[in-house]
């Protein structure tokens, strides 16, 4: 099993020029992953046979696409080292900016907005909307008004990307989450001990744990001793850091093609 950590700025991957965190594209990150794994496949020859699976989850719906794509027109060029790429998976995987963040509909059917709200977020500003004019520092007034009024209904409880899971109520995972609070906290907090039992704090554990000099040590990484690990929200860095929208429609190309090769 490889990990890679892609594009840089995520986790311990990082670049020495600075222009590359603010004009860095999807283009980019799968030219260099296709880089590596060339790379990666001449340090280590004895895998050059395996057979081959890329996979990925959330933004990764982009990442790896894209990164089977360039295998297969690298398979095309007559060298006669083809990588069998044999298939993808992807995880919950953010295929389309328009369908993949509005989530009203789900926040509604738990019951942690109000059907008031569920029509002000479909007919005034959905998530995509609130999303694109955030990650550009430019939200409506209407965008504000929808929001501010879900936070006030939401609280702290739940999570709105994880509606099931349960709070934490402290470490730095609990400052992260929402500060406000509502008349439905109590409810929130009832409904998130019912659910299967987790570890809502876990953020913490693998903060402290990556943030180890040994663990780093271990892992060649942070050899600089400039950076600090931290959880990311991923497509927000890329789509901050110059991702085209363009780039969320060229998907079915890609998934055509990958189709097309045989891979599965």
């Amino acid at each position: 099993m490889l990990y890679v950590e892609s594009p840089i700025s995520v986790g311990f991957s990082y670049s020495t020029t600075t222009v590359d965190y603010a004009d860095w594209k999807d283009a980019d990150t799968a030219r260099e992953n296709i880089q590596l794994l060339l790379g990666w496949f001449k340090e280590y020859p004895k895998y050059r046979d395996s057979d081959f699976y890329i996979a990925g989850e959330s933004y990764a719906g982009h990442y790896v696409p894209e990164l089977a794509a360039l295998v297969l027109d690298h398979n095309k060029q007559p060298h006669g080292n083809p990588i069998k790429l044999r298939g993808i998976a992807l995880g919950n995987p953010l295929l389309d900016f328009q369908i993949s963040i509005d989530g009203a509909t789900l926040l509604w059917s738990h019951g942690v907005i109000s059907g008031e709200t569920l029509k002000l977020k479909e007919m005034a500003c959905n998530d995509s909307r609130y999303l694109m004019e955030r990650i550009h520092h430019k939200i409506s007034m209407e965008c504000a008004e929808v929001f501010e009024k879900q936070v006030e209904e939401m609280g702290n409880f739940p999570d709105p990307g994880d509606v099931l899971k349960p709070y934490c109520f402290s470490g730095t995972a609990a400052t992260m989450q929402s500060p406000s609070s509502s008349a439905w906290d109590a409810y929130h907090a009832k409904l998130a001990r019912r659910m299967v039992l987790t570890d809502p704090c876990l953020r913490d554990s693998i903060f402290s744990y990556l943030n180890k000099p040994r663990v780093q040590k271990a892992l060649h990484a942070n050899t600089t001793k400039l950076l600090i690990w931290e959880p990311r929200i991923l497509f927000l860095n890329v789509v901050s850091c110059g991702t085209r929208q363009a780039s969320f429609l060229s998907e079915n190309e890609w998934a055509a093609e990958i189709v097309t090769s045989g891979q599965t």
